[in-house]
């Protein structure tokens, strides 16, 4: 419930080219590693009784968009709720399959990690990113 309303499946990818400076899932940052698991599966796991969502962490998710996007349909079409965590702007995501991706989003928190803008108040993102 930490990652949204309701009782989520909170994935988390791995993998993240933009590799922001202070950023606490260092971890996350190379595709080696974690637990393979097909589109398929991803989805039956989320679309079980009670899962009244899916929020998408990392990592980068986006990265990942086109492994992502058979399970995100079949989520997104089963009105179970879907959050992106993203690091990039939605003006970088522009091939035609990243706006498939991002259109089975139902709340999309993008923004960059920016140390010096460190805001530990904030509610879904890390940095502050107003005026």
């Amino acid at each position: 419930m930490l990652y949204g309303p309701g009782k989520r499946v909170v994935i988390w990818v791995k993998g993240f080219f933009l590799k922001c400076e202070g950023c606490t899932n260092l971890h996350l940052w190379e595709r080696e590693g974690g637990k393979d698991i097909t589109a398929t599966d991803l989805a039956a796991l989320c679309l079980k009784d009670g899962i009244d969502g899916i929020t998408l962490h990392g990592g980068e998710p986006t990265e990942q968009h086109e492994e992502l996007l058979p399970a995100i349909n079949a989520i997104h079409e089963a009105w179970k709720t879907v959050i992106l965590f993203t690091g990039y702007e939605i003006q970088e995501l522009i091939s035609d399959k990243q706006k498939e991706f991002l259109s089975c989003c139902d709340l999309i928190i993008c923004v960059r990690f920016e140390i010096a803008k460190l805001n530990r108040r904030l509610h879904f993102r890390g940095s502050d990113t107003s005026g």
